[in-house]
């Protein structure tokens, strides 16, 4: 069984991602960098081995919140469950040492991606028509500190 591990983030590995079709097709790279080496950042990267599976982060808003992504690669589906459970683990880490009140992203409109933020924990609070270069409905989403109630 391959082993996921998370290392420390260096900006190489989001060009080494083998980003999945919807990513390379909607993501601008040069500003998700600027906003990954910020110092209110905190980012890791996922790795298979020598491989790179996802990158990831939070980005702090201001007190309390902060912005979440993941990025996956085109193998985090293969990964499964010991992927979302190895984020849902840094997640509630991330709760538990900086106690957000408030921790939110957004995700493509789809029902796997959509299974996978419940998963995380995430709430869905309304949807982005249009969200992307090439038109896509997304989803916006939120895991509270008191889990919403």
């Amino acid at each position: 069984m391959n082993k996921l591990e998370i290392r420390a983030f260096h900006p190489e590995h989001l060009l080494q991602l083998d980003l999945r079709q919807h990513e390379r097709e909607t993501l601008d790279i040069g500003s998700l960098l600027v906003q990954m080496c910020m110092p209110t950042s905190h980012c890791g990267t996922c790795f298979c081995g020598d491989e790179v599976i996802a990158v990831m982060g939070i980005c702090l808003l201001w007190d309390g919140v902060f912005q979440v992504f993941v990025v996956p690669g085109k193998r985090v589906p293969e990964f499964g469950f010991r992927f979302a459970l190895m984020v849902r683990r840094l997640l509630d880490t991330i709760q538990e040492t900086h106690n957000p009140h408030r921790m939110q992203t957004w995700s493509l409109a789809d029902d796997p991606t959509d299974k996978w933020m419940k998963a995380l924990g995430f709430t869905q609070e309304g949807s982005m028509r249009y969200f992307t270069n090439k038109q896509d409905t997304y989803n916006m989403w939120a895991r509270y500190r008191d889990n919403g109630r």
